[in-house]
């Protein structure tokens, strides 16, 4: 069965050469689960925020089917919301 993937940030890099912007479709066996494309492709870490056809999900153990729609963002490290002793408007 075959599924869209949508990897984003620092994920994009397990996308293949011919992902644009970290979209491509992913053949899977019938039945696989979020986990198993995770391992699929080679992720090690757990993605922040998973979704399913634009709906948030928490299982990996989610079963996914023909066409759905797989997109996959890492945890956020670092970063500045401006500097110290400053509000940022």
């Amino acid at each position: 069965m075959k599924i869209r993937l949508e990897l984003y940030a620092s994920f994009r890099k397990y996308a293949p050469d011919h992902a644009v912007k970290g979209h491509f479709e992913l053949e899977l066996a019938q039945g696989s689960t979020i986990r198993d494309v995770l391992q699929q492709i080679g992720i090690a870490r757990q993605p922040k925020l998973v979704l399913v056809n634009g709906e948030q999900e928490r299982l990996l153990e989610r079963k996914l089917t023909p066409g759905d729609s797989l997109a996959l963002f890492p945890p956020v490290v670092g970063g500045s919301w401006g500097k110290i002793g400053h509000t940022v408007s």
